[in-house]
């Protein structure tokens, strides 16, 4: 599903209605009347609560009462800010109401409880960002304590529908029906963990009119299936990529394992391991597939032995460095002479990230001054030592920096967690599979394994990372399915994500 910014609403909004030839007050009862058909879909019934603001926002939730009247059910209107209507078309829907229902209530409305089965919250929009004014405050701590069923209309009162922010204060809303084109921060979070149920109105607008709009896309079937690497018959392993593969120690075996099934059943040709002598005994006997490159301990390498390594990366349609492979000023050494060729596309995970984090100078220097396409894949807290921030601050403004540094460094960024974020400098994905099953250490492994055979296949990095990160929440949830979120290991998710493959294809 494309997306766009809300500050492109009201131009898409204007050109739809010359478009059309329509009037702003019809494009307004438009909104009203899939409201009220959100509303007469919900298994809540009874009296109908609706509070507008004095924008267009507030204009639909009149609109959506006239219509719920005109279907006999109990409604009333609270005028927030006791300002009527800006708009002429907003005005005119006003005017309608105070005939058909009668006068708006009053803000003292919040002084008592409600007992509306369902209150409709039309304040301010997907317009609205920054700090909740003290009467919209008012409003939302009002709300939280009602028990009535939320619908939020376009954007819960609070949340920034741009980059998926949340205020202070803000609405947790049942359900949100997003109006005209859906805007792209709502389908990320913490955004979306406040939106509740999400529905969708396009009001007749023809999304495809407004290409040049689209600032994001969700990840989902049809984009696994458009960019997932066709398989020819007349084929041999080296058609299907050189995945080489530095991960493991003697500490963390079990992430060489991970990353390297996920990368075969993601179907790499040929892969190679670079790693301890302890991590080939153990993965040795579970995957013989492998090819094996018998290295010292990282920490160890010298100069010459990382350029001998350097070396043999040359052949790789893709590289992919860090699944347990232990931070270490030695490993960062490695990264920055490999970074500094030429050469397949570089996937930086884990102990990689932590490296750069730990021991390189200028963070921002080591990205941006890479010679090679790189691809990254840190959780919020590898994320946070990257930037200089919290996990925390990571996860209140994730779209936000995630766009930022994809920006600053060049590179194509993976910030993992609910919501999974991909970008470039141009590109902005979000994927919509995944869940708690997939919060077990280990599971990244998989991931980057398979992000890394999607990238040796031919895959552009971006789009490596989105796919992977799709396929990778689908198979956590296809195996929760059967076993609950409690109960799906790591290992299980390789052997899944080949099924699904099976199914998209």
């Amino acid at each position: 599903m494309k997306l766009v910014r809300p500050n492109s609403i009201p131009l898409i909004d204007d050109a739809w209605i010359k478009i059309r030839g329509i009037t702003e007050d019809r494009l307004i009862r438009m909104a009203g009347d899939a409201i009220a058909e959100e509303i007469l879909s919900l298994p809540v019934k009874g009296e109908v609560l609706v509070l507008a603001g004095g924008g267009n926002n507030g204009a639909d939730g009149y609109a959506a009462a006239l219509a719920l009247h005109a279907h006999g059910i109990k409604v009333s209107v609270v005028d927030v800010f006791g300002k009527g209507q800006r708009s002429e078309g907003g005005r005119a829907v006003l005017a309608e109401y105070r005939d058909t229902v009668g006068d708006a209530r009053g803000i003292d409305v919040l002084n008592t409880e409600s007992g509306a089965a369902v209150i409709v919250e039309a304040v301010m929009g997907s317009g609205a960002v920054g700090v909740l004014s003290e009467r919209a405050r008012e409003v939302c701590a009002w709300l939280e304590r009602q028990r009535g069923y939320k619908l939020a209309v376009d954007v819960p009162l609070g949340v920034d529908a741009d980059f998926g922010e949340v205020t202070e204060g803000a609405l947790h809303a049942d359900a949100t029906l997003v109006l005209s084109l859906p805007k792209r921060g709502l389908y990320s979070y913490p955004a979306r963990e406040y939106c509740g149920r999400l529905a969708y109105a396009d009001l007749g607008i023809d999304a495809t009119a407004f290409a040049d709009c689209f600032a994001g896309e969700t990840v989902d079937r049809e984009f696994a299936k458009a960019y997932l690497p066709h398989r020819a018959q007349n084929s041999h392993k080296g058609s299907f990529g050189r995945l080489h593969v530095f991960a493991g120690s003697r500490k963390y075996r079990g992430a060489a394992f991970l990353a390297a099934e996920g990368a075969l059943r993601m179907g790499v040709g040929l892969l190679t391991l670079t790693t301890e002598e302890a991590v080939i005994q153990t993965v040795g006997r579970r995957l013989p597939e492998l090819l094996f490159d018998e290295t010292a301990p990282i920490a160890s390498w010298t100069c010459e032995e990382m350029t001998r390594k350097c070396d043999a990366c040359d052949t790789a349609t893709a590289v992919l460095v860090g699944p347990g492979a232990g931070v270490s000023e030695a490993l960062y050494t490695f990264l920055s002479m490999l970074v500094q060729r030429k050469g397949a596309p570089l996937l930086l995970d884990a102990d990689a990230l932590g490296a750069i984090a730990a021991y390189a100078p200028d963070v921002d220097a080591f990205f941006a001054s890479a010679k090679r396409p790189l691809a990254l894949t840190p959780h919020p807290l590898e994320f946070g030592r990257l930037i200089g921030k919290t996990a925390e601050e990571v996860q209140r403004s994730r779209m936000r920096l995630c766009m930022e540094y994809a920006e600053r460094w060049g590179v194509s960024l993976l910030l993992k967690g609910a919501g999974t974020l991909v970008c470039d400098k141009e590109r902005l994905y979000i994927n919509t599979t995944g869940s708690s099953a997939l919060a077990k250490g280990g599971s990244g492994d998989v991931l980057s394994g398979a992000v890394g055979a999607l990238l040796a296949a031919g895959v552009m990095p971006t789009e490596a990372l989105a796919l992977g990160a799709y396929l990778h929440g689908a198979a956590g949830e296809s195996l929760a399915s059967e076993l609950s979120e409690y109960g799906v290991l790591p290992s299980e998710l390789p052997r899944r994500m080949a099924k699904l493959l099976r199914q998209i294809k």
